[in-house]
């Protein structure tokens, strides 16, 4: 937290500022305008608990474009800190906590389940979902269709800023009388450490100094697991390492929790986006330390580079699943091919992001790459009034002149129907145009030289699609009334 007179002189150009006046219950919370001279309230907020409280508070900020916050100080007549101005460096300590905050659009593939993805460490996301206490983001409704929501990330944050007791009873939990050799290895390496800190480097450097091997086809687990991986087989994949890591620094009196997510992914450098597949799904691991929150470990990162095994590329090799077993493998395994599966699942996500998901927020940019979003709403509703009458005037005068136009051509063959009907032809409701006039020549040769013409004009009137309507057709409209008119039968 830094004074006005250090803020003012940070800032390069005024922007709109959010002032918070916290009490011991509730929030006020104000904002100016750009140029700084007025404030004017915006609503009260409830102190539920600190989460909370910084949650909706970035939600305004992104919502009204702040450019800094301010935050009452009471500080008591003799200069020391209160219970409120406590309160208040506790706020201002969260909120410089998040450090720099990243926005980002995902677009999520239908999952079956509640769970919505994000870059750590998330800070506000879509309307109507939760941000729970471990940093995940859980939606209100499974995800059975492909959604597409921004979430605003913060790599610098804290995750948690307190233990609780009963957050703590669940991640220090281990199953009794299971895999006591492991529990009794932790506890003595725990002792020779020292630290929880100094307790997860020697267990990364025991993994990378000792023979322990990344496979994706591990083999089969005794029923102590931990005890099997760790002593004797020494092969797994990421959730092997992750879960035994977390086993061992429990067994050590050390709170931790297993992390599942994805690492990697391919950037599209068409589109500008990360395509993050099942393939790069990861486990990590994070264990608690007093005053510094969760802090994460990558378990399986500390295999020696020569231990990987290639037992699945031996394997699709076996079943000829390789590029290089194939005929056209160079021809596959080019760069062009790539190329083109980057443009595919470009054009893939512009349809999703601009037809099928065209919301506000793509309304907010296309304003913007338009240099829209500084004027009045009142003009931009009305340039998309505008814009919305010239369409439907278009409409209609396309949909006009293509109804006066058959109009008359049906009133001219209508016309013609008659007249033969005088003559005691009519019409019979199955036929169509050229079936009667076919009958009619038949039956009356001499009536040919006249009905063939206005047939072929008919015809060609009739069937022609909209927008070959033009000059040429005006004339042949012109002759089809002019025939039926003089026709003498």
């Amino acid at each position: 937290m830094i004074t006005i007179e250090e803020f003012k002189k940070k800032q390069t150009n005024k922007t709109r500022l959010i002032g918070l006046d916290l009490g011991s219950k509730r929030i006020g919370v104000s904002i100016c305008d750009e140029r700084q001279s007025i404030a004017t309230p915006f609503k009260t907020l409830n102190k539920i608990n600190t989460d909370k409280i910084i949650e909706d508070i970035k939600v305004i900020v992104e919502e009204n474009n702040i450019g800094g916050i301010i935050i009452g100080n009471p500080i008591n007549m003799d200069g020391s800190l209160g219970p409120s101005a406590q309160s208040v460096n506790d706020i201002s300590k969260n909120i410089e906590q998040q450090g720099e905050v990243f926005e980002y659009f995902v677009t999520l593939e239908p999952t079956r389940q509640r769970w919505l993805f994000g870059l750590d460490v998330p800070v506000s996301l879509r309307q109507q979902s939760r941000l729970k206490s471990d940093a995940t983001l859980v939606a209100p409704f499974r995800i059975n269709k492909r959604i597409r929501y921004r979430v605003s990330s913060a790599p610098d944050a804290i995750i948690s800023k307190a233990l609780t007791p009963m957050a703590r009873q669940i991640n220090l939990a281990l199953p009794e009388d299971s895999n006591e050799q492991s529990k009794q290895w932790a506890r003595e390496q725990f002792t020779e450490a020292g630290s929880s800190e100094a307790f997860v480097d020697l267990l990364l450097q025991h993994i990378n100094q000792e023979p322990y091997f990344y496979t994706l086809t591990p083999p089969i687990m005794e029923r102590e697991m931990v005890d099997d991986f760790w002593f004797n087989h020494r092969s797994g994949f990421c959730e092997h390492y992750a879960s035994s890591f977390v086993f061992m620094l429990r067994a050590a009196g050390v709170p931790a929790r297993v992390v599942t997510g994805y690492q990697g992914g391919e950037y599209n450098q068409v589109g500008g986006y990360y395509l993050i597949k099942q393939k790069d799904a990861h486990a990590w691991s994070e264990y608690w330390v007093e005053g510094k929150g969760w802090l994460r470990i990558d378990p399986t990162s500390a295999i020696a580079p020569s231990r990987v095994d290639v037992s699945l590329q031996a394997e699709m090799m076996e079943r000829g699943f390789l590029f290089d077993e194939l005929p056209d493998a160079e021809l596959l395994s080019s760069g062009w091919l790539d190329y083109a599966g980057q443009w595919f699942d470009n054009a893939n996500s512009f349809w999703q992001e601009w037809v099928l998901d065209f919301n506000q927020d793509n309304q907010w940019d296309l304003l913007k790459w338009l240099r829209l979003q500084s004027l009045p709403s009142y003009y931009v509703n009305g340039m998309v009034l505008l814009v919305v009458f010239a369409v439907i005037y278009f409409l209609w005068r396309r949909i006009s002149r293509q109804n006066t136009h058959l109009d008359d051509v049906a009133k001219a063959y209508q016309r013609v129907l008659n007249q033969l009907a005088k003559k005691g032809v009519s019409k019979r409701p199955d036929e169509g145009a050229k079936q009667f006039f076919s009958r009619v020549i038949k039956q009356n040769p001499d009536w040919q030289n006249q009905l063939a013409p206005i047939l072929r004009d008919y015809q060609t009137l009739r069937y022609q699609k909209p927008e070959q309507i033009d000059g040429a057709s005006s004339s042949c409209l012109a002759r089809l009334k002019r025939n039926a008119r003089n026709l003498q039968l």
